[in-house]
């Protein structure tokens, strides 16, 4: 927990560089005044979409849960659990994220290689769903069609390996030769049971659509961003803006995303014709409604179940 908590600190330092990097590049004072320009009352509003994003997250989680047969958790400590697993959305690729896991063993002594699998279901959903919103949104923005179709077909290939059993077993094989993977070839399996469990298409389906929704929530947020700005643009022009540069944040596996999230979002905008200043503001905006609101939410939860659960040492927790 402490290399985790190391990690945070390291992000949240290296995210101060890259947002006064983004605002030197605007110059100080016009992004002060684009500030100043923008309607506050929209702010607690891009925030409760951003709450209806967790709590149909936090849908996709229980149902997941529910697949895998763990339906003895009382909802009220899954949620607790699902938000604190956002106190680790700056760590790379958001892997950190396996901290549910633990904390589920911890707290019900659920396995956490039966669990484990969760993180990878629910980043490449994620990036499918993201897909699947800027390709909407490409239509009215003909930008990044080859990087949108290359993730559309590396995604559907991962999920078509994981999902069928004879690929799977094959993989499966390879990852067991690696010496740090071999010597943990039973809990390595029931991970990749556990996924393919979860990517057979009758449960892809509804954890797609979840996935969809969820983020078209975030997306909303930064369309309501650039309106508080009094910035004109279609719906469509900041979904795609939206989900492409989380696109692009996500496939670089830097901590949140941090700087080619904030730099494609602010670059797209500038594309349109926004005034740099007014670029940086809303990409400021939008990232602490959305990022840095979910690692202060998470953190807040994390410490609540910290109290409620008795803590174990460190070695313990890593013996899954």
């Amino acid at each position: 927990m402490k290399a985790n908590s190391r990690a945070v600190f390291l992000s949240i330092a290296a995210a101060a560089l890259i947002y006064l990097g983004l605002a030197v590049w605007s110059n100080f004072g016009d992004v002060s005044s684009a500030f100043k320009q923008f309607t506050w009352w929209y702010f607690p509003v891009i925030l409760g979409l951003t709450c209806i994003n967790y709590l149909i997250r936090f849908a996709k989680w229980q149902y997941c849960l529910s697949v895998l047969g763990i339906t003895t958790v009382p909802r009220k400590d899954s949620f607790l659990i699902h938000l604190a697993g956002f106190s680790m959305s700056i760590t790379p690729g958001k892997l950190g994220e396996v901290i549910r896991s633990f904390l589920l063993k911890r707290s019900h002594g659920i396995a956490v290689s039966k669990t484990g699998s969760f993180v990878l279901v629910d980043r490449l959903t994620d990036l499918a769903a993201l897909v699947i919103i800027a390709s909407v949104g490409a239509l009215q923005f003909s930008y990044g069609t080859t990087l949108l179709v290359g993730v559309a077909i590396a995604i559907t290939l991962l999920m078509v390996v994981i999902s069928h059993p004879v690929l799977a077993k094959k993989a499966l094989a390879l990852l067991k030769k690696v010496p740090a993977l071999g010597k943990r070839g039973e809990k390595l399996t029931t991970l990749y049971e556990s996924a393919g469990t979860l990517f057979l298409p009758k449960r892809l389906v509804p954890i797609l659509i979840l996935s969809v929704l969820s983020w078209s929530f975030e997306a909303a947020g930064f369309w309501l961003a650039m309106q508080g700005l009094g910035l004109e643009a279609t719906i469509w022009s900041a979904a795609f803006i939206y989900a492409f540069s989380t696109i692009v944040g996500a496939l670089s596996i830097l901590p949140g995303g941090l700087g080619l999230t904030e730099g494609s979002m602010a670059g797209l905008l500038v594309l349109i014709n926004v005034p740099k200043a007014a670029a940086t503001a809303t990409t400021f905006i939008i990232r602490v409604a959305t990022l840095w609101f979910g690692v202060a939410v998470g953190a807040v939860c994390l410490a609540i179940f910290e109290r409620r659960f008795k803590p174990q040492s460190e070695a313990d927790m890593m013996a899954e």
